[in-house]
């Protein structure tokens, strides 16, 4: 998996990171590639590695626009967490022998709202 490769999953996923964040968790992933190969199909290495690499990507910060307001009563609200949970519900059903769960341990947190505005 490439940093350009990670860049584009998460984008379907509606989230975006600065590439260091991305090539960081491209990193910590691809060090598990030997120990992974050994003991899973190619396909569900594949797997294994993107939903790893989302739970690290949006366990970092990432978010994901929830809504937007305008016309200068501004304001966004972000959500976390939907997709984390997800995640790792598919790398649990897929990694049966647990060798991302040190890298992936992660609780959710839910939502969260930035609200600016301008009088």
């Amino acid at each position: 998996m490439t940093s350009a490769e990670l860049s584009q999953y998460l984008s379907e996923l509606g989230v975006s990171l600065p590439s260091v964040i991305v090539g960081a968790v491209v990193g910590k992933v691809e060090a598990l590639d030997a120990e992974l190969t050994a003991e899973y199909s190619a396909d569900d290495v594949t797997l294994i590695k993107y939903y790893a690499g989302g739970v690290l990507a949006l366990s970092s910060g990432a978010r994901q626009i929830k809504s937007q307001g305008a016309p200068n009563g501004a304001s966004r609200s972000f959500e976390y967490g939907d997709q984390i949970a997800s995640l790792l519900a598919s790398l649990a059903a897929i990694d049966t022998q647990g060798i991302t769960s040190d890298l992936v341990a992660v609780t959710p947190s839910g939502f969260a709202e930035f609200t600016v505005s301008r009088g």
